[in-house]
């Protein structure tokens, strides 16, 4: 199994979607009252819920281990005298990720059965080059002290292991990619899972990443606002999600908002502590607006044939990374439907105790979902 999958780039058979989606009035907050209140009639929908977390389970007596190999810091103490012999000796040591980094990654070569001049040669370049090598020497400052954040890691793995019993212990290991992709999942040795976490993309103040590539979306500022260490738990934890919870399969814009509400609830789970503005990646502000207008959003959304669309273009905005929500205030900002989701799969869970996350995953039944939940938003004073 060869899975990568990444924030920022996918390495399979797929395509990125762009485009406008459908501008519309977002209703006032009296009307949306009147239209929620509608639209909860036709659909049953007539129970309360809130934002409050439920406890955290004890998982102090939980055996786990976290494997923790920081790639680039390996690679970068080779000695250049003796290149070839340590790349050797990295490749016996870490065989499927190798293959994986040389191979696609980082390509520097089609195979790995044997040293090629040629790729000798460009990882001499790659190590030395003045950009990698800033990058490297940024990752060292900021992730010198990283006790606290493998602490963090191996409570998430034990509360993995808590709610999924029947999981291996992944591997983890961070790496240079010079921006080729975020994070990624693949199989590693024994069949468990290996991730790979490009640390430069966790950065914070110490990169301006406007001025890797200025005219490449990736670096938009509602993007680069989450690329620092406070959110590397979250995009590690959501590429081993995103390759356990297959992209809805009709198409529907309730089948999105429930996927993304199933990813970031898990997520949410494995991640206790983590702040809601790094979980749905939003700002304070944006955090707030939300919050406020979560019975408006619920009510936009249901208006019109909206919520039933097949039209990707048409919800894209709502449910993947975006500087705004069409058709909303402009203090909405994007994934308002990724938003909506989460408290949505909250209330189900909550009506349904007995459900367990492997059980939440396997559900694929969007409208069943929907209609169990018995979802009605309320908004934050």
């Amino acid at each position: 199994m060869l899975s990568i999958i990444t924030n920022y780039k996918i390495l399979k058979n797929a395509m990125v979607r762009f485009g406008k989606s459908r501008v519309a009035m977002f209703q006032n907050q009296m009307f949306g009252w009147m239209l929620f209140g509608f639209y909860l009639s036709c659909f049953g929908l007539i129970a309360c819920q809130n934002s409050n977390r439920n406890p955290v389970p004890d998982v102090s007596n939980i055996a786990a281990d976290i494997k923790w190999i920081h790639f680039e810091r390996e690679l970068f103490a080779l000695d250049s005298n003796k290149l070839n012999e340590g790349l050797l000796a990295l490749i016996q040591k870490y065989p499927a990720f190798t293959k994986l980094y040389f191979t696609q990654i980082v390509p520097m070569t089609e195979q790995l059965d044997s040293i090629q001049p040629e790729f000798s040669t460009a990882l001499r370049t790659f190590i030395n080059d003045p950009f990698t090598k800033d990058l490297y020497l940024k990752t060292n400052r900021v992730f010198k002290e990283d006790q606290d954040l493998s602490k963090s890691m191996l409570h998430a793995v034990r509360l993995m292991k808590y709610y999924f019993p029947d999981e291996k212990d992944p591997v983890f290991y961070s790496l240079i990619s010079n921006f080729n992709f975020a994070n990624f999942i693949f199989s590693d040795k024994n069949n468990a899972n290996g991730i790979g976490i490009s640390l430069e993309y966790f950065l914070g103040s110490e990169m301006n990443y406007k001025m890797v590539d200025p005219k490449n979306p990736v670096f938009s500022d509602y993007l680069t606002r989450c690329f620092n260490k406070d959110h590397l738990l979250k995009k590690t934890w959501e590429t081993y999600l995103t390759d356990k919870l297959a992209e809805p399969q009709s198409g529907k814009f309730i089948d999105y908002i429930i996927h993304r509400g199933k990813k970031l609830y898990i997520l949410q789970k494995l991640l206790p502590e983590i702040e809601d503005t790094v979980l749905f990646e939003f700002t304070p502000k944006q955090l707030k607006w939300c919050n406020q207008n979560r019975l408006e959003i619920w009510s936009y959304f249901l208006s019109g044939s909206m919520l039933y669309s097949t039209e990707f273009l048409q919800f894209n905005k709502y449910i993947n990374p975006s500087p705004n929500s069409p058709g909303m205030p402009e203090d909405a900002p994007g994934q308002t439907g990724s938003y909506i989701g989460y408290y949505l799969v909250q209330a189900y869970m909550r009506k349904h105790p007995e459900v367990s996350l492997p059980e939440l995953l396997a559900q694929e039944d969007a409208q069943l979902i929907l209609r169990a939940s018995r979802f009605k938003p309320t908004n934050d004073k």
